[in-house]
């Protein structure tokens, strides 16, 4: 982790003088979850700043007069429909982009159905529905009633509902287009479906009823409301459907079961109505008093809310337990906070019309009808709470599998472990002045650093049981393979002396000392190629280390070298040089290539989910982001001296630690704006645990540990599990997991319908998993996926992530998909080679006949080449080999029970590489 040696930086020479002996070096930038270390100190104590939320990120352009909006949380897709140019605007969630869809004439609402991947968008001027295929945006186009003005869907049965003033709701088979007519009350303005029971229910404004709908056999039942029903809005856990009266100033509650009514008071006409089913509160939107009417579902009670001027549309984002309302009047969003009613304001465009959340992702979208254009919100409010941590923290270090935060004291010789759950803290002693920390979260151990008295302190997470290792002169940086757990030590030396790097072995904490450059500071390790990357301050150059055979290759590349960051995925090393640039390597080639940054560039960490570079320059108080594609750069401003930057892919957001700022500045990955977060003093080192998505900042001058938390996410009722492999590792790069999904929602579970999953991070199109036997089993086979360490996550639907139970209609439209809670896990993949490595262990530890051992033995060593080249057919070949031998000699010369063993396990490697 970034590491610094006593005073050998040039240019920071009038620093306080508690803070020379810290100033040099920065140490191992490696997997985002093993954070960044410590390079400089501050030199002021400024105020903390509060932590900003509910911020702005983007505006992105859409088509003429946008009215209406609505996500797929699935695909990561938001949907916009323009009325006045007859089209709907596309926006990819994760980078913004967008693409145009021509639609009918006088588009007015849209629906989504994330299981078949299907928008519905509703055109009251040509009298039908524009069907849009999500995956390839093709468009079908469904004759439905006149003047249709709402829609919704049942994802369960994949039947779409379409309102028509003309007293009909159109019933649309989304398997195959084909209509049914149903005949409602007067004036149809808004629909909305119960998943559960399969009712359907339509605010008919006409006749001041609604009308609910079978949606088994289409035969309906007419509800007496109030005046002027305008929006309606179901909770399919208590079987309550609140209808919006806009003519009566009230809200009528309909029971589901019995069609019993109630009439809530409410503002003054009120226009739009969400439900959370998980807080079972309800949220009315008041046009004529600015307001929102908040109901609790269980007694009815109501509470009143100011808002903004004109507040038209509203959304709920059940995960944090948030609202956000469109307010027409005074360009602006109201965010309300679900559990206290605490309000905050966020402008956006001119006539925000329409408003929609993806829980996933946690952005918000409203769509501005005046000013043509989306507002993007990010909803992080990065709160932050502190841990204590001993004398001068200095670099930080998260497992994600046990939730366990790990802290290098430099002063009190010790290691603070807080557990991520609750921020309780254990201090476990370590070396003399311990400097950088790295886990292997496969094997639970720890690896400390410690710079004064020459060695490492292994840590093992299930106990904080220790052991020492003799390491080189001044450690200063340490990596881990998790894949061969091999664990590696950049040894600094007395000044100009040229260093090594010791490395460890994970299984029996025995050494190997390989030859570096001149003052080594810093590591980082390839674990897809087994290479490892050691910048040498003083010699301009990279130490490469084969994994393999300690082999070494060394690289120029820009004056001193500081800090080193590896893209397994593209297999390009990015190294920060202090002169002012980042050493692009090619890890095929070592060939390399110069980015120009800005002044003493001590850090850098890649998204490799992204493929963007970000680069801090303490000179400049910049960071350069690099585009991996084409080293392009970008240059954002961050805070005062910054010097530790960390990755969250998950969320696509950077954390840069500001050391005289005594803040943290976050970028959004997407459009590169930023925001601060308030910070104790000298903030020096950063870490992410990519499950929680907490953020780990310590702050040296302060003996603490300053924890980010992006949302507070609500616990759902609706929760996903993942079966764990064996030892949870595997050699397949293609494994299969199996899912289950249950509910514990009440009164009413709504029986979970889908499950979808994604690696290493939450901006991509989720995949769905294949339903099984039981019901609520589900199972995923992963794409290919490189060596190494990999987080699956997933989550569990049950039907209101569609457009279905609350979909806005008359003047306004909202969309808020509920999802169960994204749970993750932690696994390793290991290459193939390894497997008949182990293959061969095995069969060494059987003790036979020594002809009988090395001609099994040729034959791995057979495949593995073979595997090693390229050439699975040979591989396939040599494996049967091996197994008709073993078969030839079972019960003979190997014990029937082992050769069974050998030939089960020659057999996966066989199934994994695809023998036939």
């Amino acid at each position: 982790m970034n590491t610094v040696t006593d005073d050998r930086i040039t240019g920071l020479r009038n620093l306080p003088n508690k803070l020379l002996p810290f100033l040099t070096g920065f140490g191992r930038r490696g997997e985002a979850w093993l954070g960044a270390s410590a390079v400089c100190a501050g030199l002021l104590t400024l105020t903390c700043l509060p932590a900003r939320g509910q911020s702005v990120t983007a505006t992105v352009s859409t088509g003429i007069d946008p009215v209406a909006v609505a996500v797929n949380p699935v695909t990561n897709k938001l949907y916009v429909v323009n009325q006045g140019s007859n089209n709907v605007t596309v926006i990819d969630g994760a980078t913004n982009v967008t693409t145009t869809v021509t639609v009918g004439s006088d588009p007015v609402a849209v629906a989504v159905n994330p299981v078949t991947n299907k928008l519905y968008v509703v055109n009251q001027g040509s009298n039908n529905v524009t069907v849009i295929d999500g995956a390839t945006n093709v468009t079908t186009t469904v004759t439905v009633g006149s003047l249709p003005d709402s829609v919704a869907v049942n994802p369960v049965t994949n039947q779409i509902y379409v309102a028509n003033h003309t007293s009909t709701v159109t019933v649309i088979d989304g398997a195959t287009n084909v209509t049914t007519t149903v005949t409602v009350g007067s004036l149809p303005i808004s629909v909305a479906v119960n998943p559960v029971t399969n009712k359907i229910y339509v605010a008919d404004q006409g006749d001041d009823t609604a009308t609910v709908i079978d949606g088994t056999t289409n035969t309906t039942q007419t509800v007496l409301v109030h005046l002027g029903p305008i929006s309606v809005a179901v909770n399919p856990v208590t079987n309550k459907i609140y209808v919006a009266n806009q003519g009566g100033d009230s809200v009528t509650v309909i029971d589901g079961a019995t069609n019993a009514t109630t009439t809530l008071g409410a503002g003054t006409s009120p226009l739009s109505v969400v439900v959370n089913p998980v807080t079972n509160k309800i949220y009315v939107a008041n046009q004529g008093s600015n307001n929102v009417t908040v109901i609790n579902g269980a007694n009815n009670t109501t509470t009143t809310v100011a808002v903004g001027a004109v507040p038209v549309s509203l959304t709920v984002n059940p995960v944090t337990n948030t609202i956000y309302v469109a307010n027409q009047g005074s360009n602006n969003v109201t965010v309300i906070n679900g559990a206290n009613n605490a309000t905050a304001s966020v402008n956006v465009g001119s006539l925000p019309d329409s408003v929609a959340v993806n829980p996933v992702t946690n952005k918000i979208y409203a769509a501005n009808q005046g000013s043509n254009n989306v507002t993007v919100i990010d909803g992080a409010t990065n709160t932050t709470t502190t841990a204590p941590a001993g004398n001068f923290p200095f670099s930080v270090a998260v497992n994600p599998v046990t939730n366990k935060i790990y802290v290098a004291n430099q002063f009190s010789n010790n290691v603070t472990v807080i557990n991520g759950a609750n921020n309780a803290t254990t201090n476990v002693a370590a070396g003399t002045k311990p400097y950088s920390v790295a886990v292997n979260p496969v094997t639970n151990q720890i690896y400390v650093a410690n710079e004064t008295s020459n060695n490492v302190t292994v840590i093992d997470g299930a106990t904080n049981s220790t052991t020492t290792v003799t390491a080189g002169t001044f450690p200063q940086a340490v990596a881990v393979n998790p894949v061969t757990n091999q664990i590696y030590v950049a040894n600094g030396g007395p000044l100009l002396e040229v260093s090594n790097v010791t490395v460890i072995d994970g299984d029996t904490n025995s050494t190997t000392t390989v030859g570096a450059g001149v003052n080594p500071l810093s590591v980082a390790v390839n674990p897809v190629t087994n290479k490892i990357y050691v910048p040498n301050e003083l010699s301009n150059n990279v130490t490469v280390i084969d994994g393999a055979t300690n082999a070494t290759t060394t690289v120029g590349v820009g004056a001193q070298p500081f800090s080193v960051a590896v893209n397994s995925v593209t297999n390009k090393i990015y190294v920060a040089n202090q002169s002012g640039s980042v050493t692009v390597i090619d890890g095929d080639t070592n060939a390399t290539t110069a980015v120009g940054t800005g002044s003493f560039c001590i850090s850098v960490a890649v998204n490799s989910v992204t493929n963007k570079i970000y680069a801090v320059n303490q000179g400049k108080n910049t960071v350069t982001v690099i585009d991996g594609a084409t080293n392009t750069t970008t240059t954002v401003g961050v805070g005062i001296f910054p010097q530790a930057v960390a990755v969250n892919p998950v969320t696509n957001k950077i954390y840069v630690t500001n050391l005289t700022g005594n803040n943290v500045t976050v970028i959004d990955g997407t459009t590169n704006t930023t925001t601060t977060v308030g910070t104790g003093v000298e903030p020096y080192s950063v870490a992410v645990n990519p499950v929680t998505n907490k953020i780990y900042v310590t702050d040296a001058d302060s003996d603490n540990v300053e924890v980010i938390t992006e949302q507070q996410v609500q616990t759902i009722p609706l929760t996903t599990t993942i079966s764990p492999l064996p030892g949870n590792q595997t050699s397949d790069p293609t494994p299969t997991f199996t899912f289950t999904a249950s509910s514990t929602f009440s009164p009413t579970a709504p029986p979970p319908d889908a499950v979808y999953f994604q690696v290493d991070t939450w901006q991509g199109a989720w995949t769905p998993a294949t339903p099984t036997a039981p019901a609520g089993t589900f199972t995923g086979t992963m794409a290919t996926l490189s060596s190494g360490v990999h987080i699956l996550y997933a989550y569990a639907t049950d039907g209101q992530d569609a457009t279905s139970i609350q979909a806005g209609g008359g003047a306004s439209e909202q969309s808020s998909p509920l999802i169960g809670n994204i749970t993750a896990y932690v696994f390793l993949v290991t290459p193939l080679t390894a497997a008949v490595d182990e293959l061969q262990d095995h069969v060494h530890s059987l003790g036979l006949h020594q002809g009988l051992d090395r001609s099994l033995t040729a034959k791995l060593l057979a495949v593995r080449r073979s595997l090693e080249s390229g050439h699975t057919s040979a591989a396939c070949g040599q494996l049967g080999a091996f197994i008709n031998q073993v078969r030839a000699h079972s019960s003979h010369k190997i014990p029937a029970a082992d050769a069974g063993d050998l030939i089960d396990e020659a057999t996966v490697i066989r199934n994994i590489v695809g023998c036939k």
